[in-house]
């Protein structure tokens, strides 16, 4: 076996997140999806975020990109309906992948001037960003569990 780089380690490990993410959403019905009983845990805006988040960090610098929607207090109809969701995933899923796999091992170690906020280097900001990805799947699944429904499988 050659040798891996970081940044196919990381892809990997992004790509059993969004298949995590995938199965969970397919275990809701679309009411379930979009409302809850409190409105900040509606799945509709835990996933948006989690998708959307992962895909700003790819960005060059913090001002890159087209601002995100209102995932927050917006109004739900506002926000991506399940199967737009998991298109957005599908695009997501290559943009994270390029930005992951397209540079080698120097790249992630280098100091990067934006994003100092998860940590200064390349590295910090993948790994900050799989985190975060992981923390909101967690509440996806956890929100799952509350509804009486099967968390998506860990993959």
């Amino acid at each position: 076996m050659g040798e891996i780089t970081i940044g196919e380690i990381l892809a990997r490990q992004f790509a059993r997140v969004w298949g995590t993410l995938r199965d969970a959403l397919s275990r809701i019905s679309d009411q379930d999806y979009s409302k809850s009983d409190c409105e900040s845990l509606a799945l509709i805006r835990i996933a948006y975020h989690l998708v959307e988040t992962a895909e700003f960090y790819t960005n060059k610098s913090v001002d890159d990109g087209a601002p995100p929607l209102d995932w927050e207090s917006g109004p739900v109809e506002t926000l991506p309906t399940r199967v737009q969701l998991l298109s957005y995933l599908d695009k997501v899923e290559i943009t994270v992948r390029h930005w992951l796999t397209s540079c080698g091992d120097a790249t992630f170690l280098s100091v990067e001037p934006d994003f100092n906020d998860s940590g200064g280097t390349r590295l910090d900001r993948a790994i900050y960003s799989l985190r975060h990805a992981q923390h909101h799947l967690g509440q996806i699944n956890s929100e799952l569990r509350r509804k009486g429904l099967t968390p998506g499988k860990w993959g």
